[in-house]
């Protein structure tokens, strides 16, 4: 089976998924990952199928604020492009070339409001896994 993974930027996502795709791995499954900063940087030497996919970044939005993190729900939203469609389009477009070049299985997200969306559209099953479920 090919599972490709979404993890955000942080350790605490990558500490929560990397037991998950490390057992898969073992299992003989075929195991994907899209990620960037830290994890990606951890995952680099791992065997595991590094994808690409090519988002544009948004200067009025930066992702890093001090706290209060984001002052308000258009702020946050801004940070993932929404607001301005041809970002979203163009995002939610890469995504899915992404998405079906690996042709995976299953997709399990760290709650990638993207890989979310495209797994919905290509009708692939996905599993999220979040901080509060732990």
């Amino acid at each position: 089976m090919k599972v490709l993974f979404f993890i955000p930027d942080g350790m605490g996502c990558y500490v929560r998924i990397e037991p998950i795709m490390k057992h898969l791995k073992q299992l003989g499954n075929t195991i994907g990952v899209y990620s960037f900063s830290v994890p990606k940087q951890i995952l680099s030497d791992s065997d595991y199928i590094n994808v690409e996919i090519n988002v544009a970044k948004i200067d009025k939005y930066p992702l890093f604020q001090p706290i209060p993190y984001y002052k308000t729900l258009e702020y946050y939203y801004g940070i993932y492009g929404f607001g301005d469609d041809n970002k979203l389009n163009n995002d939610l477009s890469n995504y899915e070339k992404a998405i079906m070049s690996f042709q995976p299985d299953l997709i399990i997200s760290n709650l990638d409001i993207y890989a979310n969306i495209i797994a919905k559209k290509l009708h692939i099953p996905l599993i999220s896994i979040i901080q509060g479920f732990f």
